[in-house]
């Protein structure tokens, strides 16, 4: 079930983001934790006994949920968790959800990309830089 993180559980989060994002992809720790105080910006958890199974770190706006972020664990992966968490969010929203992925240049690339097909998400086909964050 997603949950909205509990402050105190941030380091759990961030972790998680380290060790599933490249640093070009991601804010440095303080940035990333200094967004908490943004009104539109909302980090939803999976947790079991104390560890985060899987998040979205997302922006909520008035018409749209922009993803930023999604993940899950490692030690969790590949046993359909993230697709149970891509419906439960679709579950508890009814505004159109949008993300960006990487061009599919590679095969790592092109599964993430069925995935989110699998999904019921379609790949705009266009050139667009990704800004880094960092």
């Amino acid at each position: 079930m997603l949950k909205i993180l509990e402050v105190k559980d941030f380091d759990k989060f961030y972790e998680i983001l380290e060790n599933s994002f490249p640093v070009d992809e991601r804010r440095p720790y303080h940035e990333q934790k200094n967004l908490l105080n943004n009104e539109y910006y909302k980090i939803y958890v999976n947790e079991e006994n104390g560890d985060i199974k899987g998040f979205f770190a997302l922006f909520d706006f008035h018409k749209v949920i922009y993803i930023e972020h999604f993940a899950v664990n490692s030690k969790f992966r590949n046993n359909g968790l993230g697709t149970k968490l891509l419906r439960e969010l679709k579950t508890i929203t009814d505004k159109e959800i949008c993300l960006e992925v990487e061009p599919p240049l590679g095969e790592a690339e092109k599964r993430r990309i069925n995935f989110y097909k699998r999904n019921d998400f379609f790949f705009n086909d266009f050139d667009y830089m990704q800004p880094p964050m960092s």
